[in-house]
């Protein structure tokens, strides 16, 4: 079993004090005592520091994940931003 993180950010004015790796050590713990074999975190190619973070705790690049959005999903966003550019 592989557990994620697809979502970790340090407000930027608290960077550097520890709390990245507080919550990735914490994160490490929980997916041990459920039984993951593999730990994984997603981050945008632009984030070349959060890579680095990441480096720092032993996660290595294993590949590129490819999505796509489902064509109801943009049908849904297209909606939504046509609803806000008419109530502004």
């Amino acid at each position: 079993m592989s557990g994620r993180i697809t979502s970790m950010v340090v407000d930027e004015h608290y960077r550097g004090r520890g709390i990245g790796s507080r919550l990735i050590a914490q994160a490490e713990q929980w997916f041990d005592a459920v039984g993951c074999v593999k730990l994984e975190v997603t981050s945008a190619d632009s984030r070349l520091n959060a890579h680095r973070f990441y480096e720092r705790h032993g996660f290595v690049r294993d590949g590129q994940r490819l999505s796509k959005a489902h064509h109801h999903a943009r049908e849904a966003a297209a909606r939504i931003q046509l609803s806000r550019t008419h109530s502004e």
